[in-house]
Formats: C-alpha cells, structure tokens, sequence
C-alpha cells in the first residue's frame, strides 16, 4: 500500500504542506511591504524620502526597512506592529524553506503518509465544506 496524504480528499505528497506554507508567506509579504510604504509616505515621509532616493527598486527598500527593524527608532506602534508581522512572515518563509529544501535533497518529500481512518476532526472539516 502507498503511504499518502490526504488533504481534502485528495492524495499529496508531503513536500505540498512546507511549499504552500512558504508560498502564502511569499504573497502574503507583498501585501506588508505595500503596507508598510503606505505608513512611511503617510506619518514619516522624511524615512520614505531618504528611502526612495536611495534605492533602484523601492520595493527592497521597503523589505530592508522591514528586515532590518529600522521602525524601533520612529516611535509608531502601528507601523511597529505590521512590521513585527512582516518580519514574523519572513522568518516563518525562511524556515519553511529551509524545511523545504531538506525534504527535497533527503527525498523524504516525495514520500507520501497515509491515514488508516481519517481522524475525526478532518471528516468534521469534510462536513463544513460540503
């Protein structure tokens, strides 16, 4: 018998969790770093300037900014707050990845789990969605 994976209803190997795990967090940071220009056009436009002057692409301005933590020093807890959320996502992708690239060299990726009986809480997940 071929060990699988089920995910509502249907079999996948277990590299599928780590890569959208990683690729939410990849689509979700587009959404932070237009977040976080926002806040810096809006309350700091002397950060942006500097910023945008600087860089070829704003974008990785934006995500340096962001990496590097520079909004501990401007006193905004709002702006804090998202980019305590950008960087939670970075570091949560960087991981994934991480995990990612070992299920791949190990090939343990490809290998697939299976349940004998799907647990009780995922057949009440199958009940919500149909």
């Amino acid at each position: 018998m071929t060990p699988r994976l089920f995910v509502w209803g249907i079999n996948v190997p277990v590299i599928f969790i780590p890569f959208s795990i990683f690729f939410i967090c990849c689509a979700s940071q587009f959404y932070f770093i237009r977040r976080v220009r926002q806040m810096l056009v809006e309350r700091h436009p002397e950060i942006w300037a500097g910023i945008s002057k600087r860089a070829w692409f704003v974008d990785n301005a934006v995500a340096k900014f962001i990496w590097w933590r520079k909004d501990k020093r401007l006193n905004d807890p709002e702006l804090t707050r998202v980019v305590k959320q950008g960087a939670f996502l970075y570091y949560l992708a960087l991981f994934v990845w991480v995990i990612y690239a070992g299920l791949l060299v190990t090939g343990l990726g490809f290998a697939q789990i299976s349940f004998d009986q799907m647990p009780a809480w995922i057949e009440s997940l199958k009940s919500i969605f149909h």
